[in-house]
């Protein structure tokens, strides 16, 4: 039997107290699609969007670089 593998890559964003659950993510793909995610991914990175990094507390305070939005 011939069990296909494939590679995950999870990600949560909590507040302070890890009482609510801002964003949860994950990518579950094979080898053929896992490059063709990570190539768009690191296109879309490229896209300017005057966030220079994220932070679930500044995301959900809408402070930092959030501010603006």
């Amino acid at each position: 039997m011939i069990v296909p593998a494939l590679k995950s890559y999870l990600d949560e964003s909590s507040d302070g107290g890890n009482k609510e659950v801002l964003c949860v993510g994950a990518i579950l793909a094979n080898e053929v699609q896992l490059p063709l995610l990570e190539n768009a991914w690191l296109e879309r990175l490229r896209v300017p969007d005057d966030i220079p990094y994220f932070r679930a507390s500044a995301c959900d305070g809408v402070h930092e670089p959030f501010f603006k939005l």
